[in-house]
């Protein structure tokens, strides 16, 4: 881990890891956009 923002990352990346299921629409948008916000927030770093 070369910064704290690296850190930062690694922490939410552990969160999504251990996401639920989503159940409904909703809740898979919700997640599909939160995985895409960190995909891209990794590739800057």
């Amino acid at each position: 881990m070369v910064g704290n923002k690296q850190v930062h990352i690694d922490q939410k990346m552990h969160i999504i890891e251990e996401w639920s299921i989503p159940m409904g629409l909703f809740e898979l948008r919700s997640f599909l956009g939160l995985v895409n916000y960190y995909h891209k927030a990794k590739e800057v770093v």
